[in-house]
């Protein structure tokens, strides 16, 4: 399966520890990672992010404020 650069984007990157690790979704992947970015419309649940060599799967997607200023993706490392 290939894939397509859509964009580049700045995003808060913050692990979440173990406590804190946001229960396993119904697809059976537990959360890893949150990260922050400014609002996108074309974000949606599956796209990958990468860091480097880093590879982050969209698992949820949330408007904290709602008011479409920030996007906080809720994410599973991938390994490679």
């Amino acid at each position: 399966v290939g894939y397509k650069t859509q964009a580049a984007v700045w995003a808060a990157i913050r692990p979440v520890g173990v406590e804190a690790s946001h229960a396993p979704r119904q697809s059976g992947e537990t959360i890893t990672h949150e990260l922050m970015l400014r609002y996108r419309a074309d974000m949606q649940v599956g796209m990958r992010l990468r860091q480097g060599e880093a590879c982050y799967v969209i698992r949820q997607l949330v408007d904290p404020d709602h008011r479409k200023n920030w996007l906080l993706c809720l994410c599973s490392q991938e390994r490679s």
